[in-house]
């Protein structure tokens, strides 16, 4: 061999190497250019799944807020409403144990109380409303203290009791308008 066919044969073997290694080049480049591919496209999924997490956390806190606030609106109109109502419920009464029906009230409350307890009721009254009373075929037992406006009626052997006191009568129409409102607020 000439030494010009080694050098050609070199210079050969050099290009075929230097091809050989642009491919192997070209490979881990390739190989390397899919792996920031896939790590590119893995951190837009994640980054897509967490945002979308978070937006539903801001949904739900917005939501969470939205409704605490429309209960503190509907508690508020409801306290509102039921503050009203028995204040109304308190003037009407009020009216009635003063004014000039009351002793005739007196009279239905004493009707009623015979209906439910028998014909010989015990009526504890305040001693101003014994005077009224003492017209009508019904004994009235005054009591000092306790009993203002309206009168507690006992069955003949003490065991039943109806309280139609003015704060009775109150506390009674008080829980009522208080339970009817706020079954309007429910459902």
């Amino acid at each position: 061999m000439t030494l010009e066919n080694i050098l050609l044969e070199i210079e050969e073997r050099k290009k075929q190497e230097l091809l050989h290694l642009e491919g192997e080049f070209q490979k881990k480049r390739e190989a390397i250019d899919h792996e920031i591919a896939k790590g590119i496209e893995d951190l837009r999924i994640s980054y897509m799944i967490q945002r979308e997490e978070e937006f539903k956390v801001m949904e739900r806190r917005s939501a969470d807020i939205a409704s605490l606030e429309s209960r503190k609106i509907l508690n508020q109109r409801r306290s509102e409403l039921i503050s009203d109502a028995l204040a109304r419920a308190d003037q009407m009464l009020t009216r009635e144990f003063q004014g000039k029906k009351y002793e005739s009230t007196l009279i239905k409350m004493h009707e009623s109380a015979v209906k439910i307890l028998g014909k010989d009721v015990t009526v504890l009254v305040d001693s101003k409303d014994k005077v009224a009373l003492e017209t009508n075929a019904f004994k009235a037992v005054p009591v000092s203290e306790g009993i203002r406006f309206g009168a507690i009626f006992q069955s003949a052997d003490g065991k039943r009791e109806i309280d139609l006191t003015l704060p009775a009568i109150s506390k009674y129409i008080r829980e009522k308008i208080s339970e009817h409102i706020a079954g309007k607020f429910v459902g």
